[in-house]
């Protein structure tokens, strides 16, 4: 992050990278930088003093970036839902029940309250969740059945969620699948909030996911699967991509700088040259 005069780190050209850094290339002028087909130059953060375990590392990006910064913090207002509708945030407060009523509120608050029902599908006509936002569930669509033919129906496949299949703990492909969740119910292991702090959950869910999958060369095949007693754990929500607030439309913008000391002597002389 940045720091115009609190900064613990700067950049410098590598010293001890000859496999990726050119050094001699620093003194070579830009025209002959602009006819190289590959990188030869690399930079390396450095710190200036000790930085503790879980210190933040400043660096200082520029004095125009500082006062692009200032200028925009003096003159930023929010912007209404209607205008940039595809936030999430929208600078609203959270509610005190995780419902998605208060602005569009982020998959954090979601993933981190694990007490608040999840929305069937049913329920989402009603009082939908954001289109930011998406359910994925934890479960295994992999099977051993084998298609030798062409299919003219969705195969469908049912069971009940299970951890040692659905999500191992040694594995190393995480299943994760966007779902619909077609019904919950109470778990009768948690009757009260002794059970329920136990067992970790309050609703067991049904879940449908609809797969495409590759067959051999050339053809697919869409599956459908409806899992049932699939814990809360196992089902998460996220954001989509390009709806957090670095994608708002009055988001503050500003190129990084490098430190002037970092140019050689070489470059400088040729900017020179063309701005005369």
């Amino acid at each position: 992050n940045h720091h115009s005069t609190e900064y613990n780190a700067e950049l410098r050209w590598a010293t001890d990278a000859p496999w990726i850094h050119n050094e001699d290339w620093l003194t070579k002028p830009v025209s002959f930088l602009e006819e190289q087909w590959q990188s030869g130059l690399m930079m390396e953060f450095i710190a200036l003093r000790d930085i503790q375990p879980g210190e933040e590392v400043l660096i200082n990006y520029g004095d125009d970036w500082q006062k692009a910064w200032d200028e925009h913090l003096k003159n930023w207002k929010p912007i209404s839902p209607e205008s940039d509708y595809n936030n999430l945030t929208m600078w609203t407060k959270l509610p005190k029940a995780s419902n998605g009523k208060d602005g569009y509120i982020r998959m954090e608050v979601f993933n981190n309250d694990k007490k608040i029902p999840i929305k069937t599908v049913e329920e989402q006509l009603v009082e939908p969740y954001h289109s930011a936002l998406q359910i994925m569930c934890r479960v295994n669509v992999n099977h051993r059945h084998a298609y030798l033919f062409e299919l003219e129906t969705v195969p469908f496949f049912t069971r009940q969620w299970e951890s040692v299949y659905d999500m191992p703990m040694d594995a190393d492909e995480i299943h994760s699948h966007k779902c619909n969740i077609t019904e919950r119910y109470d778990n009768e292991d948690s009757s009260d909030d002794e059970d329920e702090e136990a067992t970790g959950h309050q609703y067991y869910y049904s879940v449908m996911v609809d797969v495409i999958k590759q067959v051999g060369d050339e053809g697919k095949v869409e599956e459908r699967h409806e899992i049932e007693s699939v814990p809360r754990h196992a089902i998460e929500f996220i954001n989509l991509p390009y709806t957090s607030d670095a994608f708002l439309k009055n988001s503050f913008r500003h190129e990084m700088q490098l430190p002037n000391g970092m140019f050689p002597k070489a470059w400088m002389e040729e900017e020179q040259k063309v701005n005369e």
